[in-house]
């Protein structure tokens, strides 16, 4: 099946979809703040650049969306067109999360 919109609006269109400072990170950095945890943002010194640290309990917090990370829930679904492609490509990424965890708990 061919893409509904033309390959300029589609590219326009995905530069918009940001890995940071997304909604819900906001809200679970908001949720944080009120409880009187201090944390840091974004730590490219650390396996997977965790959305969130918190130093004082050697916590890293990743705040995954459901279609990225291929979630199994209900908010998850493959795409009907480009299946291979976007298989292969949450799958990627499901693995890169996996090795990432794996990296900060060693």
């Amino acid at each position: 099946m061919t893409d509904v919109v033309d390959v300029r609006t589609r590219s326009r269109m995905m530069s918009k979809i940001t890995g940071s400072n997304t909604r819900p990170e906001k809200v679970v950095r908001s949720a944080l703040h009120r409880h009187g945890l201090r944390f840091r943002l974004h730590r490219k010194d650390l396996p997977g650049k965790p959305d969130i640290v918190l130093p004082a309990f050697d916590t890293a917090v990743f705040v995954h969306g459901c279609f990225w990370h291929c979630h199994d829930c209900k908010y998850f679904r493959l795409p009907k067109s480009n299946q291979n492609f976007w298989r292969s490509k949450l799958t990627g990424n499901q693995k890169r999360d996996q090795r990432n965890i794996k990296d900060l708990c060693d």
